[in-house]
């Protein structure tokens, strides 16, 4: 029973079979070569399948059951495993990292999953609308651009929102953009630790020698190498302007904290001679100044008064307010 199958592609049949769950008995026939196999990599019996696949040791299988896994590759005297990372939407709000492992040989290609990858049930559809004669590394190439490309689209989108969160900035002066500011930062800087490792997979296999290493595969890998320095360009991009952006906002909460201090301080002058002066006179002692005059109470607000008019004039030449 092949359930530990997610997607099977026969690159002579030029079809897809895939394992039914539903199915309780469902046996795929392996052929020794042409065929793109695609594995659920939590399945408890796949350690023991991969040998019937084709994976030449243990340490390769274990590199691809990993549970923590890192960009890498290496080059086996039977062929390459690679492994690079991902991101799949799953909806507006929800963003999923992953990782794909992948052994290729030139008339095979074993890829594992450890969770469900939208990104490869689209692969697969692509496929199946178009109907090319598709080789080993026509497969490999497309399994490659399609997780590359969930960079590209996040990117964008990224980008897109640093404008709306400058315009709404500039426009409004919305102090409240602070928290979006930083996790589009943390975005930048989680994605800038995958495509890192990943450009430098790219850059290094573009050094290797062998014969599967031909010219349209150098092309390749340069062109991936191309697109992951491209994104990495727009990462940098993305966390400078962000950076600029919560850097303007601070400014204008710290201006606007000043503005608010000022205001407090020349209200605590104005009132701080008018404090006195009240405490003063209001001392239940002998010899108050007034004390018998009926009109001492008037008096007394209108010096209160011209003292208060005169600092507001002295705080105006001051350009204080």
């Amino acid at each position: 029973m092949n359930n530990e199958i997610i997607h099977f592609y026969n690159i002579i049949d030029k079809q897809f079979n895939d394992f039914d769950k539903n199915i309780i008995e469902n046996k795929i026939q392996i052929p020794k070569k042409d065929f793109w196999i695609h594995l659920d990599g939590n399945n408890l019996s796949i350690k023991d399948k991969l040998e019937e696949y084709g994976i030449p040791d243990f340490e390769i299988t274990n590199t691809l059951l990993a549970e923590e896994t890192r960009p890498l590759f290496a080059i086996h005297k039977k062929g390459l495993l690679i492994i690079l990372r991902g991101l799949d939407k799953k909806d507006a709000n929800n963003l999923d990292t992953f990782s794909i492992r992948m052994w290729i040989e030139e008339n095979k290609i074993v890829s594992i999953q450890k969770k469900h990858l939208i990104s490869i049930d689209e692969l697969k559809n692509y496929i199946n609308d178009n109907e090319n004669d598709y080789t080993i590394f026509n497969i490999f190439f497309l399994i490659i651009k399609k997780v590359l490309s969930t960079f590209d689209e996040i990117c964008i989108e990224m980008e897109e929102n640093i404008d709306l969160l400058e315009e709404n900035f500039l426009e409004n002066n919305d102090l409240s953009q602070r928290e979006k500011i930083i996790e589009i930062q943390k975005k930048s800087i989680l994605f800038r630790r995958y495509l890192n490792p990943q450009k430098k997979i790219f850059s290094e296999l573009l050094n290797q020698s062998g014969i599967w290493l031909n010219d349209e595969i150098i092309f390749k890998f340069r062109e991936f190498e191309n697109q992951t320095s491209i994104q990495l360009d727009m990462l940098n991009s993305i966390r400078e302007r962000s950076q600029n952006v919560k850097e303007e906002i601070a400014n204008s909460f710290a201006e606007k904290i000043n503005k608010n201090m000022l205001v407090l301080s020349i209200i605590s002058i104005i009132f701080l001679p008018l404090t006195f002066l009240t405490g003063l006179m209001g001392s239940n002692i002998g010899g108050i100044p007034g004390s018998s005059n009926d009109l001492a109470f008037w008096i007394f607000l209108v010096i209160l008064l011209v003292i208060s008019i005169f600092q507001i004039l002295i705080f105006k030449k001051l350009k204080l307010i």
